[in-house]
């Protein structure tokens, strides 16, 4: 998906409270090698942030 949106368009979401069945939120992304540290601070929360204006 980051490949095809963009880093800058995509967020980590959830379907609290609804277990997804992954133990850890964001590990994925966290463990991911083809994404930068930065593009992973925008995927699991900049990115959302700004979004939301928060």
């Amino acid at each position: 998906l980051v490949a095809v949106m963009g880093p800058d368009h995509v967020m980590l979401g959830s379907d609290d409270p609804f277990p997804l069945g992954e133990e850890q939120p964001g590990r994925l992304v966290r463990g991911s090698v083809h994404l930068t540290g930065d593009q992973k601070e925008a995927v699991l929360g900049h990115n959302a942030v700004r979004f939301f204006d928060l």
